[in-house]
């Protein structure tokens, strides 16, 4: 058995590999090499970061991730189940080789078989990643203050959102935010807006209202797979699924934090009631308990799915 990078030709025995890898999961969803080839071809795509385990020429296994750190289950065709250690290790040697310190990984919570692995490679739970719904006719009624000054985000304010959103926001330079919120291509900046201080102008507190009528719709969306959502604070640099309708917001967990969290809740419900959309959408960490504190206040929790992390001190030398 060797190890080596994706090649184009790989397409379809990858979504081979997958689909009856993965057929007996709960709400598992086939893919297509049509597919596999698309997100091939979408950058950041890099084939040095998907390894495929051959056996005698043959592609019996793959795993691959992502510039953020995650990283994928090692897919693997029944009786090759040997090769996903090598191929989890040879995986994590090489992005440890690049600097990083730490992996995670996210799949569906009723996942068991995929969870019960990664748990036995060291991987434990750090958070889940709760999605909220709220439907119009229940949303509280906007009562922002009067006079409260919420103005949208613009660059010079990304070094305080940086300072607000610590522990939430996963991009930890300024360069990497002002690519994340005003170059992303899929995320329109005009979506964000702060509250200002009245005293000398600095944020407050940040958030987002995508209405987006070309994004998804919640109703063709499972809330309980394992997609971040765009627009999401603590969901940066991710891999993401673009849903219309999506409201969160950044603050502080200090006394101020819940008047800041209705002044921004009650100006995107405003935005909201400019539209025909009937519902509001969240996304938020459980290990942020001061926002998903908020969100249970008035939203419904509609699905979560885990996150398991990994460190990369520990990891076992090559010996191959």
């Amino acid at each position: 058995m060797r190890i080596r990078a994706y090649e184009s030709r790989d397409a379809a025995v990858q979504a081979e590999i997958y689909n009856v890898a993965g057929r007996m999961l709960p709400s598992f969803k086939l893919t297509t090499p049509e597919e596999v080839e698309r997100r091939s071809t979408e950058r950041p795509f890099d084939p040095a970061q998907r390894f495929f385990a051959v056996d005698q020429d043959q592609p019996v296994g793959y795993c691959q991730y992502h510039p953020s750190g995650r990283i994928s289950f090692p897919w693997c065709l029944p009786g090759h189940e040997e090769v996903r250690q090598p191929l989890l290790h040879a995986m994590l040697r090489a992005m440890k080789a690049k600097g990083y310190t730490h992996v995670f990984t996210a799949y569906r919570s009723d996942w068991e078989p995929v969870w019960e692995w990664f748990r036995g490679e060291g991987f434990t739970l750090k958070r889940t990643i709760n999605n909220y719904f709220l439907d119009f006719n229940e949303m509280p009624t906007p009562s922002g203050r009067i006079g409260t000054p919420i103005t949208p985000l613009i660059v010079e304010d990304l070094e305080e959102l940086k300072r607000i959103g610590k522990g939430v926001v996963r991009l930890d330079d300024v360069a990497a935010l002002r690519k994340h919120f005003f170059e992303n291509p899929r995320l329109p900046h005009q979506c964000f807006f702060v509250e200002r201080s009245r005293a000398d102008g600095r944020p407050l507190a940040a958030a987002s209202m995508i209405l987006r009528p070309e994004f998804a719709n919640i109703s063709n969306v499972d809330s309980n797979m394992p997609c971040y959502r765009t627009g999401a604070f603590g969901m940066e640099g991710l891999p993401a699924k673009r849903i219309n309708g999506l409201f969160s917001f950044l603050a502080e967990p200090n006394n101020n934090f819940f008047s800041l969290a209705y002044d921004l809740f009650s100006h995107a419900a405003n935005l909201l009631d400019e539209t025909e959309l009937g519902y509001m959408v969240a996304q938020a960490p459980s290990d942020a308990p001061w926002l998903t504190s908020f969100y249970e206040r008035h939203f419904k929790l509609q699905g979560a799915f885990p996150e398991y992390h990994r460190t990369l001190a520990d990891l076992p030398d090559d010996r191959s």
